[in-house]
């Protein structure tokens, strides 16, 4: 790791990079707009870069699609931690603290001085890895509480600033993003957007 950044919802300025390099690179010179695709969280980084983008992305992205995307992250998170009895939570709480054990030496003292947070004793107690957000992320984001960060971090915040056709696809029965998370009343009032859902 060279970056405190964990993976949680504020991403979103990763996309806006990513875009910008792939068609610089690759668009520009062929005048050629890309197809985004987000899937799952990705989904919400890309909401997010598309509605927070000076341009909405629109000089460089023709269309984009949001796969199982959490537009309401909160929603989603309550789901998260109580389906299929908690045991997703779990299980990518381990995954997650495993990728960060091989990370102790820059982490430790990297949060212990910007954030005054014990990351062995964090670890140590890890339930699941909704307590990322709950503890960490939102102080890393810079944001006053979790309830902050999520609002602040969910695309369903500026969805209506959407510019360029996009379709957000969820399945009912999924267990984490489902109709809870999907943001329908903003959705409804911008000519981009498509909600598609089995």
């Amino acid at each position: 790791m060279t970056s405190p950044l964990l993976y949680g919802c504020g991403q979103y300025e990763d996309v806006i990079e990513s875009v910008n390099y792939i068609h610089d690179e690759y668009c520009r010179e062929i005048d050629r707009k890309i197809f985004a695709l987000g899937f799952s969280l990705g989904g919400n980084w890309l909401g997010m870069a598309l509605c927070k983008d000076k341009r909405g992305l629109s000089d460089k992205v023709a269309a984009s699609a949001c796969m199982q995307c959490p537009t309401k992250v909160s929603a989603s998170y309550s789901n998260l931690q109580t389906a299929w009895g908690g045991f997703i939570t779990w299980a990518l709480g381990i995954r997650f603290s495993n990728v960060i054990k091989d990370n102790l030496d820059y982490l430790v003292p990297v949060y212990k001085q910007l954030y005054n947070f014990d990351m062995i004793d964090f670890l140590k107690n890890l339930k699941g890895v909704h307590q990322f957000d709950e503890l960490l992320n939102w102080r890393v984001a810079k944001c006053s509480s979790l309830e902050e960060y999520h609002h602040k971090y969910s695309c369903a915040t500026y969805i209506d600033k959407i510019r360029v056709p996009t379709m957000f696809f969820f399945t009912e029965d999924d267990p984490i993003i489902n109709r809870t998370c999907i943001e329908f009343e903003k959705s409804m009032n911008n000519d981009n957007i498509l909600i598609c859902n089995t």
